[in-house]
């Protein structure tokens, strides 16, 4: 790349913190050179004009929710308006111009109708001129401060040359000020695109923004720290279709090969015209697939658009097309129209964007606008949150496409279906929200497709809806969003690939043995005809998108370049997996021997045990079943001696059962066998053995020679799994795609954009210790699951006589309720063995099964453990509003357990079922206690809940005159700092007096109830327990309906305000990590401590000399079990908290990590977690407690070193 400059001239606003004004500049980046001309924007705009309908047009990220492009109304047709660099080549061409976001812009062209330009980007590549948008630089050393506070988007981790999709942030509200596409092309350079409907509005709020930013920035003195540039010299032309890449690698230098530029990945390089002249200045290309298909965006001097222009359109595969088809395609891409399905109302979650909220910004002091707002809404209710009452939604019309208006609605629970071809009664539909655009898909023939916004908790793909169109109600889906898959460009780098796949069908033998996948959990195979290659979205995570140089492997590449080929679908999208796979596999039983007999029998007994009846469908041969060596044509074939029958002929008996075929394999150069002979992997293999069947595999790689296992590979398996992904989409099939390289790259951060399952342990043992093990490393991940995305805990060894009874029921509830693949590893019924009732019964609880299966796809969640007292609690929510929680017995002996309902955010259940003891109960207050045998469960369903906190007195309380008494309240901490508001059923016209005590405390408050006030707030004291009581003193005639009561939010102690002895050393993370202090103490050991002294918050009248109060305690582990999986591994770390002179509390610390091991900063060991622990010991009265954060009796065992301290926050 040469040194030309990006820019001819620039429109620039300059800030520091005491004026706006233009200053030279030398260059943009060191490709760029010498100063530009410049003008100076009028400042002193700042109102807003009504929404822009604009969005941006930048590269960005495409993932699961689908991000928002811009609309074709225009927001300017009364102003002037102007012109675009090719505007003569729109006229020469035949264009309808039309008024557009104060530009006149082509709707369509003379050669192509609306519908035929639509196909022809579909198909070939189309060229859009989009010259019209808005391109800023931000500058300086405070540019990402001041973006970081403006957008919620975590671009401190943003790669030069790779972009991230944000949206501009309402400052109080944190609604979407515009939507926008943001390029880090520097340390301290951001290339920024917003939406030219938005114009005046972005740049009012820019100009108000930045000065409000520097105003809190007096230190900064240089008026190089924030400098905006406003780019007016630069085309913008956009390139999209399948020959896209074709049309333009001509026109690049020979140097600059396209094939490795990926999705949202740029760069700076000169074009080249057919005659060989080079542009003078570089232009920036920028991958990116706003249509949906794969394509670029050029930003490139004004006076070489046309001639650039001209060049592409000399290609016949290329032809210019207008605002229409960008449209209907952006509709069809399901991404949204700013001003329509966006606005400053609305915020990121409500639109279906959380996942641009950066994983280390999703807390209320993340630092940008509205991160309060927007934390809360990501934060469920029944932990304090607020989720938002409205989801945006894709939906698909019958009989005539809705509009932007058209009313969304439900059937009234009450109202009678409606006659067979009409419509139903206007009285029988609930109104739930509204379509914000929508229209005929051309790319779907038939299929009226919209979307719009919808009530919380009627989001759900597959709900059937009512749309109001023309003033008659018609049928409608809520649906997933794209509506016709994506085709962007991704990284495919080098390597090996690691995978476990269920395959449905495999009944047709070709010649030499080949086996032919005809039909893969589906019921409709029928591939779909559409062209490109699939982008497999990601779930509000990290981007799975690698660049050549995080992977230097030499090893061979299997690239899938985009070509016409039959479409394939996302995969976290692909209607597979709605709920975790169930099944048998030979493996945990018979090992790597299985054999025809052994697979018929176990799939006879599925039939016959009843088990297919409940959901166990998938029969799965694992490893044994193959032969050494590849076929002379390259594929792989069965052991004939083992499997004398052949696969087609099994695959023909085990569908004739009703049930459905697997096949494990792998992609290493051998399987992974546990005795028995070598036999061969698909290594290199990738594109004949997706033809053939899915696969698992042992994770090996070439750096370190290929050994059977390898816990620290030297590249990440994310791209391996991505080549046998792209390779099974490549066969037009459904394939449930079930990943597997044990949890070594921590898989959760990129697999959901891969397969529909993924492992995240090391394998299960037949040894009770497993449990533990495999509980500890999942307790970061859950939030990972939903439909078609599950994390897999390994096989199930119930029916295998390893655990007893109890530890069974523990097993088959937790893997149930944190919704694992259910797959069952035991011997049902061969010629020796069969399944014993008791284990059976345990596979066949209908009840467990049934939270594995539940439609609201959400995996429990670790809630708290009491480690001295071997017991911990996981609940998650259920459709219907109820909730299923576990509280295991981790002791050697049976016991009663108390379940605080506080713990899983509930305060009481109308009604309660106890699984495993067959028993229920009604309005359960506060606490339930259940006997429970040793390593057993107490497995609950609630429902009919309350939330924490609130306690009506028809149910906590009893009057007598002027008292009324509240009982069973519940104290997380003992503080006197709790606030409780009271609510009476009716007012009085004179003020009252209210009198207010508690059995945690002597002393009694009084306050005032104003004139015509119906409720109260004030203060109390509670004791940390159960079985508090509040009483209420108050007039006669006034009767009290209910109370609420708020916990103290305490007061934070961060680990860098400890004194530190022995070994313990205090380190600074990275930016944004070890949250929220940014540092930590390391080497926490029986001989390295951190004490602090702190000054007592006093309780009044304590009944003791001592209280216990509740500590939130932020840590760090990621001392992740693998090789030691086979031992003694647990994945935990130990800490201990002294206060004073009380006794020693310990604490066993699960995983904290939530990202790899092997790869991320600091191997993950920078990634906080939260553990809840109430401690005994502080003191009462005025002074001070010193507490000291230790390893006690870590070197007898437990564990020597604890974990990393991060801080602590003290209740009360």
């Amino acid at each position: 790349m040469n040194n030309s400059r990006f820019l001819h001239s620039i429109t620039r606003r300059s800030y520091n913190h005491v004026a706006t004004r233009a200053l030279p500049r030398t260059a943009w980046l060191s490709t760029i050179a010498p100063p530009v001309t410049r003008a100076i924007f009028n400042t002193t705009k700042t109102s807003f004009p009504s929404p822009c309908s604009l969005s941006s047009s930048l590269p960005r990220p495409i993932q699961s929710s689908q991000p928002c492009r811009y609309s074709s109304a225009d927001s300017h047709a009364s102003t002037p308006l102007s012109k675009t660099a090719l505007y003569d080549e729109h006229v020469a061409h035949g264009a309808k111009m039309v008024p557009f976001a104060g530009y006149t812009m082509p709707l369509y062209y003379s050669d192509l109708s609306h519908a035929e330009s639509h196909q022809w980007t579909r198909e070939k590549a189309s060229l859009f001129d989009v010259g019209h948008m808005v391109q800023h630089t931000f500058t300086g050393a405070l540019a990402l401060s001041f973006l970081s506070t403006i957008t919620p988007a975590s671009l401190s981790g943003l790669k030069p040359y790779t972009s991230t999709l944000s949206t501009l942030l309402h400052p109080k509200t944190g609604g979407i000020v515009d939507d926008t596409i943001i390029t880090r092309i520097g340390p301290e350079s951001f290339y920024v695109v917003t939406n030219a409907g938005c114009r005046d509005k972005d740049l009012a709020y820019l100009s108000a923004r930045i000065k409000e930013f520097l105003a809190s920035q007096p230190e900064v003195r240089t008026p190089a720290a924030l400098q905006w540039d406003v780019i007016s010299s630069n085309a913008l032309l956009a390139l999209q279709g399948p020959l896209a890449m074709e049309a333009l690698q001509p026109l690049v230098p020979p140097t600059v090969d396209l094939k490795s530029l990926y999705f949202s990945h740029s760069l700076h390089t000169p074009l080249v015209l057919p005659s060989g002249e080079p542009s003078s200045e570089a232009a920036l290309i920028s991958r990116t697939g706003y249509t949906g298909e794969d394509g670029f965006e050029i930003s490139l001097p004004f006076s070489f658009a046309v001639p650039f222009a001209q060049a592409l359109l000399s290609n016949p595969s290329v032809k210019l097309v207008g605002l229409a088809a960008r449209d209907s395609l952006r509709l069809e891409a399901g991404m949204c129209l700013y001003g329509h399905d966006l606005n400053d109302d609305i915020t990121p979650v409500e639109a279906g964007l959380s996942w641009i909220i950066g994983k280390d910004r999703r807390t209320k002091d993340a630092g940008f606008h509205g991160a309060e707002v927007i934390a809360s809404q990501l934060t469920p209710k029944k932990d304090g949150g607020s989720p938002p009452a409205r989801r945006r939604v894709g939906l698909v019309v019958e009989g005539a496409p809705a509009r932007e208006g058209a009313t969304i609605g439900i059937s009234k629970p009450d109202a009678p279906a409606p006659t067979a071809g009409k419509t139903p009664a206007e009285d029988s539909i609930e109104e739930i929200g509204h379509v914000t655009s929508g229209g005929p898909s051309i790319s779907l023939p038939g299929t009226n497709i919209a979307m719009g916004y919808v009530r919380r908790g009627f989001q759900k793909s597959g709900t059937d809806v009512w749309v109001k169109v023309r003033k008659t109600w018609r049928k409608g889906t809520i649906t997933k969003m794209p509506f016709v898959e994506a085709k962007y460009y991704k990284v495919s780098p080098t390597g090996l690939f690691n995978f476990d796949i269920l395959v449905d069908s495999l009944n047709q033998c070709q010649e030499a043995g080949v086996l032919v996948v005809e039909e893969i959990f589906s019921e409709n195979p029928e591939p779909v005809t559409r062209n490109g290659q699939v982008q497999p979205p990601v779930k509000e995570t990290e981007d799975i998108s690698l660049s050549e140089s995080d992977n230097p492997s030499p090893e061979p590449v299997l690239l899938l370049a985009v070509q016409a080929r039959p479409a394939l679908k996302t995969r976290t999208d692909n209607g597979l997996a709605l709920t975790p796979p169930m099944g048998w596999n030979s493996y945990n039983h018979y090992s790597c021997s299985p054999n025809e007999t052994i697979i018929k029998s176990n799939a006879a007994a599925l039939i016959s045990l009843g088990l297919a009846d409940v959901g166990y469908e998938y029969v799965t041969p694992d490893c044994g079943w193959t032969i050494p060596s590849r076929l002379e044509n390259g594929s792989l074939t069965w052991n004939s001696s083992l499997f004398p029958s052949g696969f087609p002929a099994l695959g023909e008996y085990i569908h004739n059962l009703g049930l459905k075929f697997g096949v494990y394999s792998d992609s290493g150069v051998q399987m992974c066998m546990t005795g028995g002979v070598d036999q061969a992997g698909s290594l290199y293999h990738e594109a004949e053995d997706a033809k053939t069947f899915a696969d698992d595999n042992c994770y090996s790689d070439a750096a370190s020679g290929y050994p059977n296992t390898n816990y620290a590979p030297s590249t990440s398996p994310a791209p391996r799994m991505y080549n046998m992904s792209q390779a099974l989409l490549a066969t037009g099939r459904d394939i449930v795609f079930a990943i597997c390289e044990w949890g070594v790259d921590y898989p959760t951060a990129w697999a959901p954009s891969m397969g529909n399952t993924w492992r995240v342990t090391n394998d299960i043992i037949p040894y009770w210790k497993t449990i533990w093990r495999i509980l500890n490393q999942i307790v970061p991940q859950t939030a990972a699951a939903s439909s078609g995305q599950w994390l897999d805990l390994d096989m199930l060894e119930v029916g295998n006589d390893i655990f007893t009874e109890a530890e069974e029921q523990t097993h088959f509830s937790l893997w149930s309720i944190i919704k694992s693949p259910l797959v069952i590893g035991s011997a049902l019924k061969d010629e020796y063995t069969a399944i014993s009732d008791t284990s059976l019964a345990i596979l066949k609880n209908e009840d467990v099964i049934s939270y594995n299966q539940d439609s609201l796809g959400e995996a429990a969640k670790f809630q708290k453990r009491y480690t001295e007292d071997g017991y911990e609690v996981w609940s998650g929510d259920l459709s219907d509003d109820r909730v299923v929680a576990a509280l295991i017995n981790w002791q050697d002996s049976e016991r009663d357990l108390t379940l605080t309902l506080p713990d899983i955010g509930l305060q009481t259940a109308g009604s309660l079922k106890n699984i495993w003891l067959d028993t229920s109960a009604s309005d359960v207050l506060t606490t339930y206690t259940a006997s429970v045998p040793a390593h057993g469960t107490m497995l609950l369903e609630l429902a009919d809940t309350t939330a924490a906190g609130e306690y009506s007195a028809d149910q906590f309380a009893t009057t007598s005159g002027k008292t009324t008494r509240f009982s069973k309240i519940y104290g997380i901490t003992t503080s006197s700092s709790y606030s409780i508001t009271i609510a009476f059923t009716s007012s009085l016209s004179d003020s009252s007096t209210i009198t207010l005590g508690t059995s945690a405390s002597s002393d009694t408050a009084t306050s005032t109830l104003a004139a015509g006030s119906k409720s109260l707030t004030s203060t109390i004291t509670l004791q940390a327990s159960t079985n508090n009581t509040v009483t209420i003193t108050h007039p006669t005639d006034l009767t009290v309906s209910s109370i609420s009561i708020t916990a103290p939010d305490g007061t934070y102690y961060a680990a860098s305000s400890f004194t530190l002895s022995g070994n313990a050393v205090l380190d600074t993370c990275e930016a944004g990590l070890c949250h929220p202090t940014g540092t930590k103490v390391g080497y926490v050991s029986p001989s390295g401590s951190a004490t602090i002294s702190i000054t007592r918050n006093s309780t009044s009248n304590e009944s003791s000399s001592t209280v216990s109060k509740y500590i939130w305690l932020d840590y760090t582990n990621n001392d992740i079990a693998f090789s030691t999986a086979w031992n003694d591994g647990t994945n935990t770390r130990n800490l201990t908290i002294k206060v004073n002179d009380a006794e020693t509390t310990r604490v066993e610390l699960p995983l904290s990590g939530h990202s790899s091991e092997l790869f991320s900063p600091e191997n993950g060991w920078q990634d906080s977690g939260t553990f809840g622990v109430l401690v005994g010991g502080f003191g009462t009265g005025s002074g001070s407690d010193t507490i000291v954060v230790s390893n006690e009796g870590g070197s007898a065992g437990v564990e020597s070193y604890g974990a990393d301290f991060v801080g602590f926050k003290i209740l009360g």
